[in-house]
């Protein structure tokens, strides 16, 4: 990049804004394609003493929690700054929310159709900037979608920040086989949705039973590259583990991994006159998730108005990839000064 970033040893960088708005534009700028969902890849985000210094300041293992199997989470809240070194506050502040505003630019075509065109006077953090590794239990993550606990997600950020990693896989995209699924985009959204469509992405956690044929698409761990996808119903993915384990008392395949949302009520107030049941996210949340057993406790809620919102929230998906001009393009510089405000 042409600009640079001034590095300290021991204060982290002070960032200047025509650097970080170039990282924007670098994003809102590229091209997004379609595997199972949209999704985004950039290269070489950030320059390269930057990246030395997120590694040089990736806290001690001790300052990490345990998240789901072999995977260790650090979330940089604000009020939490004075336990990190003091580059996090200058990176969380001055460079990711430009991270985001790029991202959200790039995919707003989408989301001002998905979520309304003022999405962004809504739009929220889903969990603050997060620092995540994995140890040597780490087994990989099966298939699955985020939609199933949080409709509310509208796109997932990870970005990749370890120089030293070669074992980690990336992250796997999936675009299902159903007999709905014809030539063209590999898409798991065609139009319209068809019942098995609206079925598959409805069995949560079924998906691993071997009953969902698939084509995974790797997007490889590679340093300094950014990677996103629209969540949505249809938005599989997974990780499969390392082929070679990391020692015992190791932790690599960092990553700064950001789930942005906009306010629930947006998702849920939108499509409840869809029947005379309204839905709310405690149901959806009820119905959806684990344990398995619940999903019969409230037939009629399930088969009713929640497969209703599953098939209104599937064919708008299925109109913005198969027509993504349709949507409005908005600038970065307008989400920045909205995601600078939210910063949890």
């Amino acid at each position: 990049m042409e600009h640079k970033l001034s590095v300290f040893d021991s204060i982290g960088f002070a960032a200047k804004p025509t650097v970080s708005h170039g990282v924007a534009r670098k994003i809102t700028e590229s091209h997004i394609a379609v595997f199972g969902s949209p999704y985004l890849v950039v290269d070489d985000v950030l320059p390269a003493d930057l990246i030395e210094q997120i590694n040089l300041n990736w806290p001690d293992p001790s300052q990490f929690d345990p998240e789901t199997p072999g995977i260790e989470i650090a979330h940089i809240f604000r009020h939490d700054y004075p336990q990190y070194a003091p580059f996090w506050k200058s990176f969380n502040e001055d460079v990711f929310p430009w991270i985001c505003a790029g991202v959200c630019s790039a995919l707003s075509p989408y989301l001002t159709v998905l979520f309304g065109e003022n999405f962004y006077e809504d739009i929220e953090f889903g969990a603050p900037m997060s620092l995540m590794q994995a140890n040597a239990e780490y087994v990989g993550h099966p298939l699955h979608t985020h939609f199933y606990h949080n409709p509310d997600w509208i796109f997932t950020i990870l970005f990749y920040v370890d120089p030293d990693d070669t074992r980690s896989n990336g992250t796997n995209l999936h675009y299902l086989h159903g007999a709905d699924v014809g030539p063209g985009i590999p898409t798991n959204y065609p139009a319209p949705a068809s019942d098995w469509t609206i079925d598959t992405a409805m069995r949560t956690f079924e998906w691993v039973d071997g009953t969902v044929v698939d084509d995974p698409q790797e997007v490889p761990y590679t340093c300094n590259r950014l990677f996103t996808f629209l969540d949505g119903p249809l938005a599989f993915h997974s990780v499969t583990p390392p082929a070679e384990p990391w020692d015992a008392g190791q932790s690599r395949r960092r990553i700064l991994r950001c789930h942005m949302k906009v306010d629930t009520r947006r998702v849920f107030d939108r499509y409840k006159t869809l029947t005379d049941a309204k839905i709310s996210a405690k149901d959806f949340h009820r119905i959806m998730g684990p344990p398995l057993e619940q999903r019969a406790t409230d037939p009629f809620l399930r088969e009713g108005p929640v497969r209703d919102f599953f098939a209104e929230r599937t064919n708008q998906y299925s109109d913005i990839i198969a027509n993504p001009d349709a949507g409005e393009k908005l600038a970065p510089e307008v989400l920045h000064r909205m995601i600078k405000k939210i910063l949890p």
